[in-house]
């Protein structure tokens, strides 16, 4: 189970859980994509999401239902755990460490991280996290088949290409989102049209 907190508020402290390891740390970003001035600087951090003026539901006695802005590490990190959810229901295999990787691999770098501590892999790209965990599927096809061709272990012509020229979304009314993803190769193409199949 993922285990996904916010880093802390306070630039100084030092916070758990999200100072543990075995966590997915959460910092926060402001609107414009720069690391929040009270976003922990001193916890170990796993990358950033929005945490500055994020519009939530509020609810007072004086008023009842409503909307007000928020801000805070705790606001971050519910929309990394959103994003953690999303690839887990493309791949209810992945392991803790597999969704981390994917997040930090995937995140949009601010700053400099070793100028800048606390912003980690950067902010996070929901977007090409999913992306990537998608064209893995490629990767695995298109490994035994051109693996061999492309490290010189065989003689023999390509089936795919040595590596992809453009990976991609395209229009497929077929497709239970409308659309499929596509990897083109030298020699051929291959389709992701039901991800969750």
């Amino acid at each position: 189970v993922a285990v996904i907190t916010a880093a802390g508020n306070d630039p100084e402290s030092i916070t758990y859980p999200g100072n543990y390891e075995q966590a997915i740390t959460v910092g926060a970003s402001t609107n414009w994509g720069t690391l929040a001035a009270f976003s922990s600087r001193a916890n170990r951090v796993d990358l950033v999401a929005p945490g500055s003026s994020v519009l939530a539901p509020w609810w007072s006695e004086s008023n009842g239902n409503g909307w007000t802005t928020v801000t805070g590490t705790s606001f971050a990190a519910p929309m990394v755990t959103g994003a953690a959810a999303l690839l887990l229901s493309i791949d209810p295999e992945l392991t803790v460490e597999e969704i981390r990787t994917l997040l930090q691999a995937s995140a949009a770098p601010i700053g400099n991280p070793l100028l800048e501590p606390g912003s980690g892999a950067g902010q996070l790209d929901v977007g090409t996290a999913i992306r990537q965990l998608l064209t893995q599927s490629f990767d695995a096809t298109w490994s035994p088949a051109d693996n061999p061709v492309a490290n010189g272990l065989v003689d023999r012509s390509w089936v795919w290409g040595p590596a992809s020229i453009q990976t991609g979304f395209e229009r497929y009314v077929d497709a239970r989102e409308g659309e499929r993803l596509v990897r083109y190769y030298d020699k051929a193409r291959m389709e992701i049209n039901d991800p969750l199949a």
